[in-house]
């Protein structure tokens, strides 16, 4: 075969290394470089893969997104699934809190009523009964009659409180009760002559006139002007009225007005027994004073003119 020319000199070239590579005796590798490349395989046979992890590592993938058992390699890795869809449980809904009211403000303290004494719902009373109002009146006599009956229940009373419930029974005509009460009174209070009076009076309202009179004249002759001594004279001269003893009831009337001259029955009733007794004038007087106190007085008017009409007669 005829090489061609342009190829002669590299045919050459090789044709001689061949031969002289068959001359060479054979020489082993250094100890030191096949254990160096002994080492090197072994390290980086031994070194896991883990263990070549770089110096930053990156975050894992989320754990959602992994597939439980990885796949083997060079094995078909399935598409991923989308993850289950947990039904969330409904939001819970916060409870209404009822907002208790806040306290309530203080108020101002409001004065109690006072409590009234025994004597001041008498007095009350007295008012109410002054004014044809006796329903009303009633209800505070009641009142004092029982603060005083409590009082006593309480060994806390005295002979005020006798005294002012014996008035309230009065003012209600509870005679007997009066004497009752009454008399545990003067047991206790010799000296409470208020009782023997309003006592007097329930005996003659009881017609017992002879038992009245003395006891009016035990009180005028304990309290001859002041305290209840009008009354007692005018109690007086009723009785003595009512007896025909007209000249004892003249000066027991004209007692009673000089000490309490503001009461037109006591004059019209003054007036009475000086006409009674034929003393005109005196009659006249007495009776233009219960008319100048109260103008429609029954029987005041007539009386007046009457003995007016007697004295010109004269």
């Amino acid at each position: 075969m005829r090489i061609p020319a342009r190829l002669f000199i590299p045919v050459l070239f090789l044709f001689a290394f061949a031969v002289f590579s068959q001359t060479l005796p054979d020489v082993e590798m250094p100890l030191a470089a096949e254990t160096l490349l002994d080492e090197e395989f072994l390290l980086f046979e031994e070194i896991p893969l883990d263990a070549e992890a770089p110096l930053i590592q990156e975050m894992p993938l989320a754990a959602e997104t992994l597939p439980d058992v990885e796949a083997p390699l060079g094995a078909e890795i399935p598409p991923a699934q989308e993850p289950l869809l947990v039904e969330e449980a409904p939001e819970a809904v916060a409870p209404v809190l009822v907002q208790e009211p806040p306290p309530a403000l203080p108020q101002p303290a409001v004065a109690a009523a006072p409590v009234l004494s025994a004597l001041q719902n008498y007095e009350i009373g007295r008012g109410h009964e002054a004014q044809n109002r006796m329903s009303e009146a009633n209800v505070y006599y009641n009142e004092a009659i029982r603060i005083a009956q409590d009082e006593i229940a309480r060994n806390v009373a005295n002979a005020n409180t006798y005294t002012v419930m014996t008035w309230a029974m009065r003012r209600q005509n509870r005679h007997a009760d009066v004497l009752l009460w009454g008399a545990r009174g003067l047991e206790l209070y010799a000296n409470a002559h208020s009782l023997v009076e309003t006592m007097g009076q329930s005996l003659f309202f009881l017609g017992d006139h002879t038992r009245a009179l003395n006891y009016m004249r035990r009180y005028v002759n304990s309290v001859p002007i002041g305290g209840r001594a009008p009354v007692a004279y005018f109690f007086k001269g009723e009785i003595y009225r009512l007896r025909g003893q007209f000249h004892s009831a003249d000066i027991a009337y004209t007692t009673a007005v000089s000490l309490h001259p503001n009461l037109a029955l006591w004059w019209f009733r003054l007036g009475s027994v000086r006409e009674a007794i034929g003393d005109y004038p005196y009659a006249i007087a007495a009776f233009q004073q219960a008319v100048n106190l109260s103008p429609n007085l029954a029987g005041a008017s007539a009386a007046l003119a009457r003995s007016q009409l007697q004295l010109s007669g004269q």
